[in-house]
């Protein structure tokens, strides 16, 4: 199954290499982590540089996550291109075998794009996918296109 954790999930040990696959899809590797806790960093299956940095200062201004992933339009300017796509396909199949978690600094229950890329994965590729907390039909609606 294709589940989602923080960051600080591995960090702290409440999700672990023993549970699954554990997957990194920042844009940036967290200096905290230790790599001998992930299994891979995934950097293709993050946002884009720009559309990162304006959500960053969207946070600065705002001081509030799901606030700012509105403001700057996340969900319909996050893009996952052919590379990202077989990526996710590759982590899709594995899951079939194992759980595979996709990681971000996001807190669960934020809105973020490794929800949107379980999704994703979902529609595209029919994998098991774990709790998701948000809808996101602007991006979905995307794929159908």
């Amino acid at each position: 199954m294709l589940k989602q954790a923080s960051v600080m999930d591995v960090k702290t040990g409440a999700v672990s290499r023993k549970d699954g696959y554990i997957v990194i899809t920042m844009r940036y590797y967290p200096r905290f982590l230790r790599k001998e806790l992930r299994d891979e960093f995934a950097s293709d299956l993050a946002p884009d540089k720009l559309l990162l940095s304006d959500f960053n200062e969207a946070q600065k201004r705002l001081g509030n996550h799901n606030a700012s992933f509105a403001e700057v339009d996340y969900e319909q300017r996050f893009q996952l291109d052919d590379a990202a796509c077989r990526h996710l396909k590759a982590l899709s199949d594995l899951s079939c075998k194992q759980d595979v978690y996709l990681l971000c600094i996001c807190k669960l229950g934020e809105r973020c794009h490794r929800e949107i890329l379980m999704l994703a994965a979902h529609k595209l590729f029919k994998c098991q996918i774990g709790e998701v907390f948000h809808e996101y039909p602007i991006f979905m609606n995307r794929l159908n296109g």
